[in-house]
């Protein structure tokens, strides 16, 4: 997607075939979010029916709320996934255990991956969790009686061969194998994402901290080779 044009470079300049392409899109961003909405009236509608049918069974079932990936909705001009916005990598998770995670807490301070759900699983099930997880329970923090003493400090994720992304409790920052594509973006002071700061002079200690965290991620990771066009690269 970063090869096409954009929103942001077709909209200035709306004229001629442009203006089609502009009308096009925008039909195009009408009906995906329209067929979505049914789609979401649809779960809904399943998670009622069910809650009536097994009502018996929720005192007891752990039941994990989440998606693995946002659809981006039109947001960035973008619609399905393969993108590192919020609006595509970031997910709702809602976790429920009657008597055990107390109701209405929301935790906005440590960062959780899906990856956490089978360890988080295996311990509320009494079951060892295999010790090469990359995932941490997530009982502790649902609990709220026992924060953990060593959460992670930054968050991985990956799109296709050569796109990685990490983040912080501020930062999110993304980079290309074999590309000059780069992104670095407050999330607490510019949570939508629209300021790209990589190139910007007074972030560059950020950008090389968090760049030099995926390459020490790497070396972690089980990856199949990246192609020979794709070369690994450290901002200096």
């Amino acid at each position: 997607f970063f090869k096409q044009k954009t929103a942001y470079e077709i909209m200035p300049s709306l004229v001629g075939s442009e203006m089609c392409i502009r009308d096009s899109y925008l039909t195009f961003e009408i009906i995906f979010l329209s067929f979505k909405t049914r789609e979401f009236c649809l779960v809904d509608t399943n998670c009622k029916i069910w809650q009536t049918q097994q009502s018996h069974f929720l005192a007891i079932f752990v039941i994990i709320f989440t998606s693995d990936h946002g659809e981006s909705n039109a947001h960035h001009r973008l619609l399905f996934k393969d993108n590192f916005y919020d609006t595509s990598s970031r997910v709702p998770t809602m976790v429920r255990f009657p008597g055990h995670i107390p109701e209405g807490i929301e935790d906005t301070e440590h960062l959780v991956s899906g990856l956490d759900f089978f360890p988080t699983l295996c311990e509320y099930a009494g079951i060892q969790a295999p010790s090469d997880l990359k995932g941490s329970s997530l009982r502790p923090l649902l609990e709220g009686n026992r924060k953990p003493k060593n959460w992670r400090r930054y968050l991985h994720a990956q799109s296709k061969a050569s796109g990685r992304m990490v983040v912080d409790e501020r930062f999110k920052f993304i980079r290309y194998f074999g590309s000059k594509t780069t992104q670095l973006f407050d999330l607490k002071n510019d949570p939508w994402e629209t300021q790209n700061l990589a190139f910007d002079p007074a972030f560059s200690k950020d950008c090389l901290r968090m760049s030099e965290e995926i390459e020490r991620n790497e070396l972690t990771l089980d990856n199949v080779e990246l192609p020979n066009e794709l070369t690994r690269r450290v901002l200096s």
